[in-house]
């Protein structure tokens, strides 16, 4: 009789907390969504491509074509944080 109450307890116990971590995780879920409440940041200030370690500055969209196998091509972007933004999504 005693060895089937501390199952149920057990069970009952198991069972609270498997419950109570759902709860924490569901309530935490919309503070995980990037851009729920902010915009990405889509300020790009500056764009400088490297090829072959010459730089470049460069207006977005910006397209490398025609290069050789093994050439070696960089780009830098200068991202503005004005508005508080804090994180950066890709357009894709």
């Amino acid at each position: 009789m005693r060895e089937n109450l501390l199952r149920i307890l057990a069970a009952l116990l198991g069972a609270a907390f498997a419950v109570g971590g759902a709860a924490l995780l569901l309530a935490a879920c919309p503070f995980c969504v990037p851009g729920k409440d902010t915009a990405p940041v889509e300020k790009i200030t500056k764009a400088v491509v490297k090829i072959n370690g010459a730089r470049q500055n460069v207006s977005l969209p910006f397209q490398i074509s025609d290069l050789e196998p093994g050439t070696e091509a960089k780009a830098e972007l200068a991202l503005s944080n004005d508005d508080g933004d804090r994180w950066i999504a890709p357009p894709f």
